[in-house]
C-alpha cells in the first residue's frame, strides 16, 4: 500500500498575515547589511515565514499564492520561488522587498520545486508532471515526466541531471538537462516521497514513505546500492553541504534520523516537534531546520551536537525550507498629524508606515519642541505647551537591525491658555460680544455670561488668538477699527499681543496694526486705535464666578448691606450679594483678586489687613491681592497685604479678617460656582 502524499495534504487557508514574534531587538539606523535568512513555506498562512539565520527569530512573512508547500532560492539570493498547492501556481518573490514579481500557472496541486545551479531554470511539480520554467521570461517552456506520478524534484549540484521521485511507480526518473528528456528510471522503495542529491552529484537518497526506509542511489550506475531502515513514514531528507550526513524526518515518530553517509547507518535520533515533514541544512552546515506541521513550529538543530537548540513558532503549517543571504529593504516611515482638542494636543499616527523586509520594532518621534519618545505603539498623542508651527519627525526601525527611515511633517497648534471675561478697568463693566457676536464688542455688562467669555489661544511667537464663546468666532478688527467677533479662521488681524501690566491689568495689541484695544470708557464699541496704553486700554481677566463658602459654619460669605459693610459668612444660600468674580492677576502663582457683584467693587484687606475685608475698591492694589492655597482639602486665602490668612472670625459670627498666622478650621473655605 502506498503512503499518502504528505506534502500534498490539503488544509484551509487561514489568512495572509503571520503572527510576528514580539521580542524587542536593538534597531540599527540607516541601511541594513546583508544577512542570512531561512524561508519556510507556511501553508496555512499563505506566506513564506522569514527567519533570521543567525538568531533564528521570525522576522516577517512574504505573501504568496494559496497554500504554499515548497520553496527554493536563486543562487544569488535575489529571488525566492514557492509552489502554491491550492492555487496551482508558482510565485516569484523579490527577497529584498517581499513583493511578488511573477505568478506562473503550473497545473493542479504543485508540491515540489527545485532550481538549476545557474538559476536559469526552475522545476516545479503540477498535475503529476514536472514543469520547467524559464526564470528570465517566467514561462513554462517544457513539461517533463509524462506518467503523472511526479512527487519531488532535485537538481544535481553539477546541473547535468534532474531527479524526480515517482510515487506511482516507486522509482526515480532521471532527466538529462542538455536535452530535457528522461534518460531512464531507478527503482527505489515503496512510495518514494522526497529526494536529495549529494554535493558531489554522485549519490542520491530517497525517503520511502511506504517502506520506512531510505534508498541510497549510485547515480553513475543508476542503481540502489544500500537501503537504510529509518522510522515508519519518513518524509523529508536533506544532505549536509559536506556530504557526510543526511537528515530524515519521521512524520509518525516526531523525530529526525541522522544518517552517516560513509557507513549508511543511523547514528542519532533527534526528537523534534509534532509531525515533522520538510528539513533543510543551512549553507554553512551548522544548523538543521525542521518544519513541524502538527504543532506549527520549526525546530532548530545544532548539527555539531545533533540537539535541538531552538523551537520557533510559525503561523500554522510549516513545510518547504530554503536559505539565502539577502539585502533587506528598510521600513518606510509614514506619518499623519491631526489636532486633538484645544489644549495643544495632537494625535499622531504611524499606521501608514510600511514595514519593508521586517516588521517595525520601534517608532521614534521628535516633536520639535525639545521632546521625543520611542514606542512600539503605532499611534499616540502629544501636548504642546506653547503655540506655533512644529516639525514632527518620525523614524521607524526594522526588527533586528533591518534598517530605518524617517519622515517629517509640520503642524500648527494653538493651545488654549485660559478662558476669561474681560473687565474694563475704567468702567468696571464686562466686555460683551453684543447680540451674540453680531455687533461689535462693548464694555457694558455688570456680570459675565456666555456672551462675555473669551477663549485665549497661544499662536506662538508671542501671539495669541481670542475666540468668543458667544458664537465661536475669532476676535478681529473691522475697517472702522472696531473689535468684532466674526472671523472664522485665524488671519493676520486676529493675532493679538498680550501686555501684562501692574496689579493684574492686561492690555491687548493687534499685531497687524500695532494698535492697542481701548474700552472707550464704555461709551461705544471697543476699538483698536490707540498707540499707547492708558486707563481705557487696561482690563482685568475674570476666570471664574461663584460664591465663597465657609467650612466652620456652613455659610456663604456675603458683601453685607450691598457691600457697604464688611464680608461675613452668614448666608444659607447664595444670592447677588454673595457672588464674587475671581480675577486673574497674571503669572504670579496663585494670586487673585475678588470682585464683588454686590456693588461692583474689589474686596480689600482694609488697613493692610488690620480691619475686616470689605468690597469698596475700584482698582486692584497691594491690599486687594490675595493668594490661594490648600489645607485639608479646603481653599485657604492669604492676604498679600500682611501675609496673614483670612479667617471666619469667631466661627463665622464676625466679619472675615486677614489676621491668622496659622491655619485651622476657621480658615477653611471653598469656592462654589
Amino acid at each position: 500500500m502506498h503512503k499518502p502524499l504528505l506534502s500534498g495534504m490539503t488544509a484551509a487557508a487561514a489568512g495572509a498575515a503571520v503572527a510576528l514574534v514580539a521580542a524587542a531587538h536593538p534597531a540599527a539606523a540607516g541601511a541594513a547589511s546583508a544577512r542570512p535568512v531561512v524561508f519556510v513555506a507556511d501553508r496555512n498562512s499563505n506566506c513564506l515565514d522569514v527567519f533570521d539565520g543567525t538568531t533564528n527569530d521570525l522576522l516577517t512573512c512574504f505573501g504568496t499564492g494559496a497554500g504554499p508547500t515548497s520553496v527554493v532560492t536563486s543562487p544569488d539570493g535575489q529571488w525566492v520561488y514557492a509552489t502554491n498547492s491550492d492555487a496551482g501556481t508558482v510565485s516569484k518573490i523579490n527577497t529584498s522587498t517581499g513583493s511578488i514579481v511573477a505568478t506562473v500557472p503550473v497545473g493542479v496541486s504543485p508540491g515540489s520545486i527545485a532550481i538549476s545551479p545557474d538559476g536559469k531554470r526552475v522545476y516545479a511539480t503540477g498535475g503529476g508532471l514536472v514543469n520547467m520554467i524559464d526564470t528570465a521570461t517566467g514561462k513554462v517552456v517544457a513539461q517533463l515526466g509524462g506518467n503523472g506520478g511526479a512527487q519531488d524534484i532535485a537538481v544535481a549540484p553539477d546541473g547535468n541531471h534532474v531527479y524526480v521521485t515517482d510515487v506511482v511507480d516507486d522509482e526515480v526518473v532521471v532527466i538529462d538537462t542538455t536535452t530535457d528528456k528522461a534518460t531512464g528510471t531507478i527503482a527505489v522503495g515503496d512510495a518514494p516521497v522526497q529526494i536529495a542529491v549529494a554535493p558531489d552529484s554522485k549519490h542520491a537518497y530517497t525517503t520511502n514513505g511506504g517502506a520506512g526506509t531510505v534508498s541510497v542511489i549510485d547515480l553513475t550506475a543508476k542503481v540502489v546500492t544500500a537501503t537504510v531502515p529509518v522510522d515508519a513514514n519518513p518524509v523529508g531528507i536533506a544532505v549536509a553541504p559536506d556530504g557526510r550526513q543526511a537528515y530524515v524526518t519521521g512524520w509518525a515518530t516526531d523525530t529526525v534520523k541522522v544518517i552517516d553517509l560513509a557507513t549508511n547507518t543511523v547514528t542519532k535520533t533527534v526528537t523534534v516537534g509534532r509531525d515533522p515533514q520538510d528539513v533543510g541544512v543551512s549553507p554553512d552546515g551548522k544548523k538543521v531546520y525542521v518544519g513541524n506541521t502538527g504543532d506549527g513550529t520549526v525546530s532548530v538543530i545544532d548539527a555539531a551536537t545533533n540537539t535541538v537548540v531552538g523551537t520557533e513558532p510559525t503561523a500554522g503549517r510549516p513545510l518547504g525550507i530554503a536559505f539565502a543571504t539577502v539585502q533587506p529593504m528598510p521600513p518606510a516611515a509614514g506619518l499623519e498629524l491631526n489636532l486633538n482638542g484645544e489644549d495643544g494636543q495632537i494625535a499622531w499616527s504611524a499606521a501608514g508606515s510600511i514595514r519593508g523586509f521586517s516588521h517595525i520594532s520601534v517608532y521614534t518621534l521628535n516633536f520639535g519642541d525639545g521632546t521625543a519618545t520611542s514606542t512600539t505603539e503605532r499611534a499616540g498623542f502629544h501636548t504642546y505647551t506653547r503655540g506655533g508651527t512644529y516639525t514632527v519627525t518620525l523614524t521607524v526601525f526594522g526588527y533586528g537591525g533591518t534598517g530605518s527611515s524617517s519622515v517629517s511633517k509640520q503642524i500648527t497648534v494653538s493651545p488654549m491658555v485660559r478662558r476669561f471675561a474681560l473687565l474694563s478697568r475704567d468702567t468696571l463693566r464686562y466686555v460683551t460680544a453684543e447680540a451674540g457676536g453680531s455687533q461689535p464688542l462693548v464694555a457694558n455688562r455688570t456680570a459675565p455670561g456666555q456672551w462675555e467669555y473669551i477663549d485665549q489661544f497661544d499662536a506662538g511667537n508671542g501671539d495669541y488668538v481670542l475666540r468668543s464663546e458667544a458664537n465661536g468666532r475669532y476676535l478681529t478688527v473691522d475697517a472702522a477699527g472696531r473689535l468684532t467677533a466674526n472671523a472664522g479662521t485665524v488671519v493676520g488681524a486676529t493675532r493679538f499681543g498680550v501686555v501684562e501690566g501692574p496689579d493684574g491689568l492686561f492690555s491687548f495689541i493687534v499685531q497687524a496694526t500695532g494698535k492697542y484695544v481701548s474700552s472707550n470708557n464704555g461709551a461705544g464699541p471697543l476699538t483698536a486705535d490707540r498707540t499707547a496704553i492708558g486707563q481705557w486700554e487696561q482690563f482685568y481677566e475674570t476666570l471664574w464666578t461663584g460664591s465663597l463658602y465657609a467650612y466652620i459654619n456652613n455659610r456663604y460669605v456675603t458683601a453685607e448691606a450691598g457691600g457697604s459693610q464688611p464680608l461675613i459668612a452668614n448666608r444659607t444660600s447664595p444670592g447677588p450679594w454673595e457672588r464674587v468674580d475671581w480675577i486673574y492677576l497674571g503669572d504670579h502663582g496663585n494670586d487673585f483678586a475678588l470682585f464683588s457683584r454686590a456693588n461692583g467693587r474689589f474686596v480689600t484687606a482694609e488697613a493692610g489687613g488690620a480691619q475686616p475685608l470689605i468690597a469698596n475698591r475700584t482698582v486692584v492694589g497691594p491690599w486687594e491681592k490675595f493668594h490661594a492655597g490648600a489645607f485639608e482639602g479646603a481653599l485657604t486665602i492669604q492676604a498679600n497685604a500682611n501675609g496673614r490668612y483670612v479667617t471666619a472670625e469667631a466661627g463665622g459670627n464676625r466679619p472675615l479678617i486677614a489676621n491668622r498666622a496659622a491655619l485651622g478650621d476657621w480658615e477653611k473655605f471653598s469656592y462654589l460656582a
